[in-house]
């Protein structure tokens, strides 16, 4: 069927789009070094692989809810991971990570379920 949009009349213009706005908060779950003033819970606390105080269950958020995506945009994140080995291992190893969302308006510092 032949409609208007072919007749010649369309004066529409092509649109594009040159950026996207975040539905959803985006990060990963990671564990910084504890301190009690930066509202991290006893809850959270363990020893790490060095003997020092880390505080699990700690978000970091690479995108926030309502900011803005350009094309072509890179997010980063850098992680290091501490891991025990024995001393005759070889070889490489594999780490992955997932990716948590949140559909709050303001994200939670700690992963927990939102309400």
């Amino acid at each position: 069927m032949w409609g208007l949009e072919n007749s010649g009349r369309n004066t529409a213009t092509v649109k594009t789009v040159a950026a996207r706005v975040s539905r959803h908060n985006y990060g990963i779950c990671v564990s910084w070094p504890f301190e009690s003033a930066k509202g991290h819970l006893l809850v959270d606390r363990y020893r790490g692989t060095r003997g020092e105080w880390r505080a699990s269950n700690q978000m970091s958020w690479l995108l926030r809810k309502g900011e803005r995506i350009e094309e072509g945009r890179v997010l980063r994140q850098q992680l290091a991971h501490s891991i025990q080995v024995g001393f005759l291992d070889v070889g490489m190893r594999y780490f992955t990570q997932t990716v948590q969302y949140c559909p709050d308006d303001n994200a939670p510092r700690r992963k927990e379920r939102s309400e």
